[in-house]
């Protein structure tokens, strides 16, 4: 496993380089495309069936599930599983997502989301194969924990410097409520 600071410094390589904004605004068009594409068109693990979400301003290509609900009168509760791949290299992360829903006779309340980090509850079975599943698309892949997800790059001159920010998109899932290991790590 290559050390953070390594992969810190190619992040600032990276937004260093001129032809940044012409990747992130062709990335539809481009060869990391379609790779992503053809690997993982229809991508079903076990029951759960992926599907893209079309994020087109975020440096990232995104497979979203939905692993489980349960729906009662007043509550809906959904698992959620994301999972994205940075086109700026062979960065992946994925992380399960909680969300609950009261209904009341006169509002909905949202209660806030809940980040899972590693393979506990709905997403013990699922976190380890869909890692199987990316070693064979991207066999050099390094992925990136929710503890490092957080952590800010200074050198990179704008407000949005979490690596998460950097590498998958603007709108991070970070979170103060979150549950399981954030120094996961598939490899380990």
């Amino acid at each position: 496993m290559r050390k953070f600071v390594d992969l810190q410094q190619e992040i600032i390589h990276t937004y260093r380089s001129p032809n940044l904004e012409a990747r992130l605004s062709n990335k539809y068009e481009s060869d990391a495309f379609q790779k992503w594409d053809d690997g993982f068109s229809g991508l079903s693990i076990g029951k759960v069936q992926f599907l893209s979400d079309g994020s087109s301003e975020h440096p990232c290509f995104t497979k979203i599930a939905v692993v489980d609900s349960i729906k009662t009168e007043n509550v809906f509760f959904t698992h959620y599983c994301h999972f994205h791949k940075s086109i700026l290299g062979d960065y992946v992360t994925f992380y399960g997502v909680l969300r609950c829903q009261v209904n009341y006779p006169e509002q909905k309340i949202h209660l806030p989301k809940t980040i899972i980090t590693s393979p506990i509850g709905p997403f013990a079975e699922l976190f380890p194969a869909l890692w199987k599943s990316i070693k064979v698309i991207y066999p050099n892949c390094h992925f990136f924990s929710y503890h490092f997800l957080q952590e800010a790059i200074k050198e990179i001159p704008r407000e949005e410097n979490t690596v998460y920010d950097l590498l998958f998109g603007y709108e991070a899932p970070l979170s103060k409520h979150y549950r399981g290991d954030s120094f996961f790590s598939p490899d380990r």
